[in-house]
């Protein structure tokens, strides 16, 4: 009786635990949703009040600045769309199963490769072999890895991507390389960093 009475005691303060957490989650997701994009509507919306007011007196050069500040308003919400997606990962439970790497890449790269048609991409996908991951988490490993391979390989004709595995220290490591600008290296150990 006394052990279930402090399992029991336990799983509530877990579950109080979880739920104070969740509220947290819920405000950031609020803040970062609400207060981020609140200046970026206004912003958008001065531009196209200006746009709108020029009219046929917009310049050239106007008119391309007016298109950069639309282009960057939308990076940013896609920016924040990204932010809020990684932090909702960390209340995804996971459901790992056997996962054929190669059936996620052929679908990630068949849907990325819509809105890239007409680029001269060589694309190939090595040996990768079965493994137990989650089936959601990995696609959108694999959905961010290749749409950074495809977005950094736009200046290059062709664009080389590959996929493969590799043995490293008795470990399987599932790589995506690519011809495109790359980043600093003397950055690299920081690049990651928010996914540790």
């Amino acid at each position: 009786p006394t052990d279930r009475k402090q399992s029991e005691h336990e799983l509530e303060e877990k579950t109080a635990a979880h739920e104070a957490a969740a509220q947290v989650f819920r405000a950031f997701s609020y803040s970062i949703s609400h207060d981020f994009r609140a200046p970026l509507r206004a912003v958008g919306g001065f531009a196209a009040m200006l746009k709108k007011s020029l009219g046929e007196n917009l310049s050239k050069d106007s008119a391309h600045h007016l298109a950069r500040v639309q282009e960057n308003i939308s990076k940013m919400s896609s920016l924040i769309d990204g932010l809020l997606d990684f932090s909702a990962l960390t209340w995804v439970a996971m459901t790992k199963k056997t996962v054929h790497p190669a059936d996620v890449v052929k679908a990630s790269f068949t849907e990325l490769s819509h809105s890239n048609q007409g680029r001269q991409i060589d694309f190939a996908i090595g040996e990768l072999p079965a493994c137990e991951a989650d089936a959601m988490l990995l696609r959108r490993v694999f959905d961010n890895l290749l749409s950074n391979a495809l977005k950094f390989t736009g200046k290059c004709d062709p664009a080389v991507i590959r996929v493969g595995c590799a043995n490293e220290n008795g470990e399987r490591v599932y790589f995506v390389q690519d011809n495109g600008v790359g980043f600093d290296m003397n950055y690299a150990d920081r690049l990651f960093q928010i996914f540790q």
